[in-house]
């Protein structure tokens, strides 16, 4: 079972700070000792960008570690400011549910080239669904692309997990939005995402385009891989409540007429 764990990230200044973070080395804690030596020493690999043998770095938010199967993620993609106001979880979810949804896919996408991990983390249908899609990417990229020979997005992790990060964190952000709209109005919590306001919509789209805007991991990206513009356009384009939400009209680039979705949805 793959884990997620926060670590705090923000005051580690020097390396007697980091030093004086370790516990004492009793034999009762041992293990505990040992897997918090781990984690400062991930800690600062994660902050520097850096990748081991032990450590997958996915991005500056995120790492997996291997021998844990743990992924690790910086909490510093929380704002902690005024937890307990109704609103929190909500801009959350829009906010930092695609950093964590992204990696987590980038932790689990390697795993496809293993065999016993593999079987560990994806079905058969996901891997099927997880090569069309990747087929579709690229025809989509191809198709929008009028100089030079397009490159297989399809194949570019970053591309597949930008796209599969959106509908996760859409999902957490209107279950927590149904919340607050009940609350308010004093009726019982419902799962009918469709009850709230439309504006509600647009609001996560806002959120999410400027956590992406802000992903320091996109200075660390070299520039023959996908400019920026096309990170935050691409999975909002094959997303259909975003067409509705701005009123996009058909064949527009942000509405057009085949999309990639990363999730199957129902047919019922």
């Amino acid at each position: 079972m793959l884990q997620v764990r926060f670590f705090f990230d923000r005051y580690e200044g020097s390396n007697d700070s980091a030093l004086a973070d370790y516990p004492a080395a009793l034999p009762s804690r041992a293990l505990a000792t040992y897997q918090h030596l781990r984690e400062v020493r991930f800690r600062n690999l994660v902050l520097q960008g850096f990748a081991t043998e032990d450590y997958d770095v996915a991005d500056q938010h995120c790492a997996y570690d291997a021998n844990y199967e743990a992924v690790f993620v910086r909490l510093s993609v929380l704002d902690v400011r005024d937890p307990q106001k109704p609103l929190w979880p909500v801009l959350q979810a829009a906010q930092m549910g695609p950093h964590l949804a992204r990696c987590l896919l980038r932790v689990l996408l390697p795993t496809l080239s293993e065999r016993r991990r593999q079987d560990a983390y994806w079905s058969p249908a996901a891997r099927t669904g997880l090569d069309a899609l990747r087929g579709c990417l690229h025809e989509q990229h191809a198709r929008a692309t009028t100089v030079g020979r397009p490159r297989d997005i399809g194949q570019d992790m970053f591309a597949v997990a930008d796209n599969g990060a959106l509908g996760p964190a859409r999902a957490v952000y209107d279950s927590f939005v149904a919340r607050l709209v009940d609350n308010a109005a004093g009726v019982e919590p419902t799962e009918e995402a469709d009850k709230k306001p439309p504006q509600w919509d647009q609001v996560f789209y806002m959120l999410y385009a400027r956590s992406l805007c802000e992903d320091p991991d996109q200075k660390r990206r070299s520039e023959s891989q996908i400019p920026h513009w096309e990170r935050v356009n691409r999975p909002l384009s094959n997303d259909k409540a975003f067409a509705r939400a701005f009123k996009c009209q058909l064949g527009e680039p942000m509405h057009p007429g085949t999309r990639c979705p990363f999730w199957r949805q129902p047919t019922h």
